[in-house]
Formats: structure tokens, sequence, C-alpha cells
């Protein structure tokens, strides 16, 4: 009822925002905690019960950012996300096991009955603009990172960058987000140190592939293309002959 008039919602959109995000943003941290906390104590996760009832939860109230994204835009809600530097590693977490859990449950086919009311893509969509929001904060990633002081792999930064990245493949609305976000990421002033190269050049790479295989795929277009050139032309003399020997 709202999309034909959104700013019917402008006296209620923060309040209704900042509710909805207030409490997913509890949720997260509160995960994010909990997994932190395993990590340290090397325990076994056996409170899967507890964590699906999270994953529920957030699904819902993302389901409900999403349909305020829709009507009143996205750019407009993603200013009203809490965006603290503690909200960072969280949010980046959930959007990482988010998009776990859908990849395992695509690979089980789904044994739960799916929620038809709240969509899996619709929660990618919120955690990646709210990425897009938490980037925005005005201090090194790397001073904030927990990486740092474990035997991590990977950084926040190339793991924020990673997670966009593979987004971007995307078929629908969280290909739009996923590409606002990185260029929120790429374009960061702490961007330009030397410890950030190696996240730089993860990017690099991923756009020099794409572009070969783009300008691969554009010769084999063209060269089918002049093959069927060849044969319709001929197709046709062949046909000109025929009608000759008529």
């Amino acid at each position: 009822n709202y999309l034909e008039c959104p700013f019917l919602l402008d006296p209620y959109l923060e309040s209704m925002t900042t509710a909805l995000s207030k409490t997913a943003q509890c949720i997260i941290h509160n995960r994010f905690l909990a997994q932190q906390h395993q990590h340290n104590q090397k325990e076994e996760n056996n409170d899967s019960l507890a964590e699906n009832q999270g994953a529920s939860s957030l699904a819902h109230l993302f389901s409900a950012l999403y349909a305020l994204c829709k009507v009143r835009g996205r750019k407009r809600i993603q200013t009203l996300l809490p965006h603290h530097v503690s909200d960072v590693e969280p949010v980046l977490f959930e959007l990482q096991s988010h998009v776990a859990y859908i990849s395992l449950s695509n690979q089980q086919q789904s044994v739960e009955e799916e929620d038809i009311e709240a969509q899996p893509w619709e929660s990618t969509y919120i955690l990646l603009l709210w990425l897009g929001a938490v980037s925005l904060v005005p201090f090194d990633l790397h001073t904030i990172d927990s990486s740092t002081s474990s035997a991590a792999s990977t950084t926040l930064v190339s793991s924020a960058i990673g997670s966009t990245i593979n987004h971007l493949f995307d078929a629908g609305p969280t290909r739009e987000v996923a590409s606002s976000t990185l260029s929120i990421l790429l374009s960061r002033p702490d961007m330009d140190d030397e410890t950030n190269d190696n996240e730089l050049m993860l990017f690099f790479r991923f756009a020099d592939l794409m572009l070969k295989n783009f300008l691969i795929m554009q010769q084999k277009q063209q060269q089918r293309y002049e093959q069927n050139n060849e044969d319709n032309a001929d197709d046709l003399h062949n046909g000109k002959k025929d009608e000759h020997a008529d």
C-alpha cells in the first residue's frame, strides 16, 4: 500500500528501522560472542537448536527490513542501521554463517520446511547492506581485526571483500547491494596503505579474471557469428546452384 506513496512512512521510518535493527544487532552480537567462546574453548557446537532459533528470528527481522528498503529505498535504510566499530566483525560473521547455512541447506535438499514468509536472499541483502554501513566507520579496519591476534589465514578486510565479491554473481537485488558494498570497501582511505596491498590484489586478480573471461566469451561469440554467416552464405550459394541446375 505504501509503494505508491512511500513518503507516508517517513514519520515512522526511523523508529521502525531502529527497533528492528537493534533487535537483530543484539542477536548477531550474541551469536558472534558464542562462536568466539566456542573457538577459544575449542568446544563442539552442541546447541544447534538455539542457533536455529536465533537464525529464524533474524530471518523475520531481515525480511521486515527488506520490506522497508523496497518501499523507501536501501540507501535511506542503510543510514539508519547501527554502524558502530563493534558491529563490523559480528555483521561479517553473520553474513558468512548465513551463506554457509544456505549452501548446506541446498546440499541437504532443505530437510526442514522452508519459511514462506522470510526468504534467505532477504537476509543476505540486509547483511550486505549492513556490511556496507559498518564499512564506513572512520577507523583502520586492521586495528579492530581480531584475526591478527590469532592464526587466522584471512584478515577482516580480505574476508569482507571476498564475501561481497561472491555475491556479484547473484541474479537479483543482492548483486546490486553487493557491488555498492564492495565500492565502499575499496574506496576506504586506509585501502591506500601498504598493509592492504594483499586485499587490493584480491580484487585486482578477480577483476583481471573477469575481464579475461569476458574477452574470451566475446571472441567465441564473434567466431560463432562469423561461422553462421559463412554457413548461411554457403546455403544461399548452393541453393542458387540447384535452381540453375533445374
